[in-house]
């Protein structure tokens, strides 16, 4: 039974809480990539830092929930697929993994820079935000790279790739490289997402016996172009 002193804490915490969130904001939107929409509140007097809700969309599907403070996600993040199932949930302030659909991410694949040895127990890296909102805005950042398949083969539209990602220990993209089929003959290219912001390239990194192990992350895409 929760005694007034209880009562009292609990009240206070909420009216801090409440206070937090009731600074002077604007909302504004954005994009990340070329097809996800983002709709969110940054404060009047900052207008780089986001503060308040978060809301990501491609067309009319929310990939995206949550809330920011002072330009940080913050608490309680959930993620969607395009047919607004849940893939994925993870708590920003304990930096906890909550829920994740495996079948989501049953694409990728996998390989540790260290070897494996039979009995140890590994982790596979986790894409914050899932395969639609966290893996995708990196596989469609190829504007670059399109233009340059379609000149070096012309006639060609479409072409067969492979995105790897190295993700290093502490869960950041260490490097971007695409292994494109190119008629027969395949090729590395390797692609620099500077343009993206770092929060959108973050990994759970992966273990290997519970140590952070580096580890590549791949999963086939196509990339079409157009005259």
């Amino acid at each position: 039974m929760l005694t007034c002193k209880h009562w009292i804490t609990f009240l206070l915490f909420g009216c801090l809480t409440s206070w937090c969130f009731a600074q002077e904001t604007a909302m504004r939107t954005s994009s990340v990539g070329m097809s996800i929409k983002e709709k969110f509140e940054v404060l009047k007097n900052d207008k780089r830092k986001k503060h308040g809700s978060y809301q990501a969309y491609r067309d009319t599907s929310t990939l995206a929930n949550g809330y920011y403070r002072n330009g940080e996600r913050s608490g309680h993040w959930v993620f969607y697929d395009h047919t607004h199932k849940m893939v994925q949930a993870y708590n920003n302030t304990r930096h906890q993994l909550i829920y994740q659909d495996t079948a989501n991410v049953a694409k990728l694949g996998y390989e540790f820079t260290d070897s494996v040895a039979v009995g140890d127990k590994i982790r596979y890296p986790v894409k914050i935000g899932g395969l639609q909102y966290g893996i995708s805005p990196l596989t469609l950042n190829v504007d670059a790279l399109a233009r340059t398949l379609y000149a070096s083969s012309p006639g060609r539209n479409k072409f067969s790739c492979l995105h790897i990602f190295t993700v290093g220990t502490e869960g950041q993209i260490k490097k971007h490289e695409v292994l494109v089929d190119q008629g027969g003959q395949k090729k590395m290219y390797e692609l620099n997402d500077n343009n993206i912001a770092d929060e959108y390239k973050r990994f759970i990194p992966g273990t290997i016996n519970g140590k952070p192990a580096e580890c590549k992350v791949s999963v086939e895409t196509i990339i079409a172009t157009f005259d």
